[in-house]
């Protein structure tokens, strides 16, 4: 399953430990669709603060284009 296939990611409320880690690009993660090392979750509810976190790892990272727009039409 890709990170861009947005329909399968689970939300997640952004908390102060979560704001609190460094925000990691996500193209910096070579092996980003890496379903049995990652786990991925949306956290954030407003639509320029939400970014990604990493349940296994800790990881914070930026959406993917199709993460951002959670799979509607980018006009």
């Amino acid at each position: 399953m890709s990170v861009h296939d947005f329909k399968w990611q689970v939300k997640h409320p952004l908390t102060d430990e979560i704001k609190k880690i460094p925000l990691t690009k996500y193209e910096d993660i070579p092996d980003i669709d890496d379903t049995e090392k990652y786990n991925w979750v949306q956290v954030g509810t407003e639509k320029y603060g939400r970014s990604m976190y990493c349940t296994n790892t800790g990881i914070r990272r930026s959406q993917t284009m199709g993460e951002f727009y959670e799979g509607g039409i980018v006009d």
